[in-house]
């Protein structure tokens, strides 16, 4: 019974992570946010992002490399809410 309750409840959180995580992506410039979202919600490996993309495999490493430091930023601003922000 404890193994299907752990199981369900990372289940949750994991798909509640994913949920967020998206929600994050939306929010970025289109560039960075179709980049991010082949790579990191469909799986794609950058090659496939970037041929998903039609772009080249330089500008799609370059994308995901400073749409992850945008996401990161939009992350940490989102936990320093959640920390500060319900005073």
């Amino acid at each position: 019974m404890t193994l299907v309750f752990f199981s369900c409840t990372t289940l949750f959180f994991d798909n509640f992570i994913r949920i967020q995580l998206v929600r994050l992506i939306s929010e970025l410039p289109k560039m960075y946010r179709e980049v991010l979202y082949y790579h990191f919600v469909l799986e794609f490996s950058i090659p496939e992002t970037a041929r998903g993309l039609g772009i080249k495999l330089a500008t799609a490493k370059q994308r995901l490399v400073r749409g992850k430091k945008l996401l990161m930023q939009e992350i940490a601003k989102e936990r320093s809410f959640q920390q500060y922000g319900n005073d």
